[in-house]
């Protein structure tokens, strides 16, 4: 459907699509003030409200965990501004010649930093600087600590409570993927080729190389090592070419120490003999050579 106003076109196309996605804080209180949720509502387990207008549902909880965290945060934030303050007062006890408004800005500029601006009132009176804890805004800024809401569209016959909860949750694993693609081992960066089918190509080939990593991940739980550990560990096996007369081999002796550890929780046992075969191998670095010669 087409909608026409005076400064824009807004085309609307109903394609189908839900979304789940999670509130700021700043939602969850407007929420809690139309009364839509309510604290009493959040608890360790899990809790669905469902907006009978809209469709929306809400799913609530506190994370007991998140909460203690952010807790002790806060209190090491609070407990590092009153020690400073006590430093500007011994400085200014040894010395009088010390600006104190310099000193204030200082201190104001950390209060700032650790976002304690509402919660710690600084002032100073005969070169003496207090800091004052206002308790009922402190306890009101950790009314929502480990407390977070998901809100999605999709039906309750379609995805229960729990299961919303474990496909937000899941969004952790995109984010890892994205960020072993730039960052890690595998470089998605820089793309040499030009065509659409080749960058298509290279995608394909780090994605499946990301799933396999993924499952050996989970083979490697027990090695208590990361990918490029094993990975790295496996580089040790070592193949010997033999050649009798005009036949040749490749010899594999067999894998000891961390190298055999990672094959035996792969469940890879490997030949001890293979045919030798003359394939050029070009390993990461002779690539990257030789791409230069194309750009």
């Amino acid at each position: 459907m087409l909608q026409k106003s005076p400064k824009n076109v807004v085309i609307k196309v109903d394609a189908g699509f839900h979304y789940i996605t999670s509130l700021s804080k700043s939602e969850i209180r407007t929420l809690l003030k139309t009364e839509v949720l309510q604290m009493d509502f959040f608890d360790s387990e899990l809790y669905e409200v469902e907006n009978k207008a809209d469709g929306v549902r809400y799913v609530l909880r506190r994370n007991p965990v998140r909460e203690a965290e952010m807790a002790t945060n806060c209190q090491e934030r609070v407990k590092k501004i009153q020690r400073d303050v006590e430093e500007k007062n011994s400085c200014f006890a040894d010395s009088l010649k010390r600006d104190k408004d310099v000193a204030q800005r200082s201190l104001q500029k950390k209060i700032s930093q650790y976002k304690l601006n509402d919660v710690l009132e600084l002032t100073h009176q005969e070169s003496v600087f207090t800091v004052t804890v206002n308790e009922e805004i402190l306890k009101g800024a950790a009314l929502l600590d480990g407390c977070y809401v998901i809100k999605t569209d999709v039906k309750k016959e379609i995805l229960s409570t729990e299961q919303v909860h474990d496909r937000y949750k899941d969004l952790a694993k995109v984010e890892h993927a994205f960020r072993a693609f730039k960052q890690s081992h595998l470089d998605i960066r820089p793309v040499h080729v030009r065509t659409q089918a080749s960058t298509r190509g290279q995608v394909f080939a780090v994605m499946l190389a990301y799933k396999i990593e993924r499952l050996l991940s989970e083979l490697w739980k027990k090695c208590e090592c990361s990918v490029p550990e094993g990975i790295d560990g496996l580089a040790a096996i070592r193949s010997t070419t033999v050649t009798l007369k005009e036949s040749s081999c490749q010899k594999i002796p067999q894998s000891k120490g961390l190298a055999g550890e990672f094959l035996a929780a792969a469940g890879i046992t490997l030949p001890s003999i293979i045919d030798a075969k003359n394939v050029a191998v070009v390993t990461r670095k002779k690539l990257a050579l030789k791409f230069k010669y194309f750009l």
